[in-house]
C-alpha cells in the first residue's frame, strides 16, 4: 500500500487540478463578461438604461418610470423584451 502511494505522490501534475479549474472559471467568466457587454451594445440605449438601473443598482420599476417619464408598465415591457433579445444573443454566441 504504501509503494502505491508513493507511486501516485510521484505523477502528481505539476499544476494542480485546483489551479486548472480556477483558470478554466476565469477565463470562462472573462467570455461571459464579454458577451455580455456585446449582447448590450445590441439593445436601444433606452432599453439598455432601464436593464441597468433595474439589475445593476435595483431601482424599482416605479422609480425608473418617474426617473425616465415613462409609464410603469412600459419599463416593464422593455424589461421583458430586453431581456429576451439577451437571451437570444446569449444562446446564439453560446453554441
Amino acid at each position: 500500500m504504501n509503494a502505491a502511494i508513493d507511486l501516485v505522490r510521484r505523477r502528481r501534475p505539476e499544476t494542480p487540478v485546483v489551479d486548472q479549474v480556477a483558470r478554466t472559471s476565469e477565463e470562462k467568466r472573462i467570455e461571459d463578461v464579454d458577451l455580455l457587454r456585446r449582447a448590450l451594445a445590441t439593445v436601444s440605449p433606452l432599453d439598455r438604461e432601464i436593464l441597468l438601473a433595474r439589475e445593476l443598482e435595483g431601482i424599482g420599476d416605479e422609480a425608473i418610470a418617474e426617473r425616465l417619464g415613462l409609464t410603469v408598465t412600459s419599463v416593464r415591457v422593455r424589461v421583458h423584451r430586453a431581456r429576451k433579445k439577451l437571451r437570444a444573443r446569449f444562446l446564439r454566441e453560446k453554441s
